[in-house]
């Protein structure tokens, strides 16, 4: 959105939103793999993008995220009036300054106080995008992964008895080796590539358990009740693992998840 110009933007652009933006709500018929990524991250994007203010002349006073800590202005009666107000049109004539008395007719009082906060251009810079979690006004990685965990927690995609970060830093502290810790700290996250996992991200694949074939393929089922027939050997010999060591490390794998789960609340644990 900052480089419009550039080939990336170029091409999606010709095939995806000719005459839109990459956040309209826009239908494709045959999208590819980097546009279905695109949509899918587009209401994480929304929560954190902002416009930053330069002429003023291509943002929307209602449309745009453009006021600081609020995001956007508030939608008064005079909507109805000025729907095609533009940010420039709030400026004094010289764009040195806000025009005031205009800006206590249009919005509340604590909206005006974090306009006055925006600062002028006389120049006729160009308004651009920005990133408001951030000092830079740039997307990072970092910033766009607490977003979405945030979400996570809140909408509670990953189920636990109490909250599942104490567990995940109680899995870095079990005698074990490195991997072996990063493992169970997968199994607790919900890192896990189980059939139930896939399928609540889109793919198609079968969510039976291909061990036993009697049970959905969750994190759970495979920790509790798949390892531990390994353990007592209660599988056929041509489906054991493989080597003693190999049955040693699923064992200490049991016992390191049932022993955290037994601490938990209520023994309730619901992984996907």
């Amino acid at each position: 959105m900052d480089n419009p110009e550039s080939l990336f933007s170029r091409v999606f652009k010709g095939r995806y939103y000719r005459n839109g933006t990459p956040l309209d709500p826009i239908k494709s018929y045959s999208p590819s793999y980097g546009w279905q990524s695109i949509v899918s991250a587009r209401p994480l994007v929304n929560k954190g993008l902002i416009k930053r203010v330069g002429s003023g002349s291509s943002t929307s006073v209602w449309d745009d995220p453009w006021i600081p800590a609020s995001r956007r202005g508030q939608q008064k009666e005079t909507i109805h009036f000025y729907p095609h107000l533009r940010v420039r049109d709030i400026m004094t004539p010289e764009k040195s300054t806000w025009n005031l008395p205009l800006l206590k007719q249009l919005f509340d009082g604590s909206d005006v106080s974090l306009i006055m906060g925006i600062p002028t251009s006389q120049r006729d810079t160009p308004d651009s995008w920005g990133w408001f979690y951030t000092k830079t006004g740039r997307y990072t990685a970092k910033s766009g992964y607490m977003i979405a965990q945030e979400d996570m927690d809140g909408d509670n995609m990953v189920q636990f008895g109490p909250d599942v970060r104490r567990l995940q830093a109680q899995a870095w502290k079990v005698p074990c080796t490195q991997k072996l810790q990063h493992f169970l700290w997968q199994i607790l996250t919900g890192c896990i590539s189980v059939g139930a996992c896939l399928r609540s991200r889109g793919i198609q694949t079968d969510p039976q358990c291909m061990r036993c074939g009697m049970a959905a393929e969750t994190i759970n089922h495979m920790v509790l009740n798949v390892l531990r027939p390994y353990r007592f050997g209660l599988y056929p010999q041509s489906q054991q693992l493989s080597t003693g060591f190999q049955q040693k490390v699923s064992s200490r794998i049991w016992h390191t998840y049932s022993g955290i789960y037994r601490t938990m609340i209520g023994g309730r644990c619901i992984l996907g």
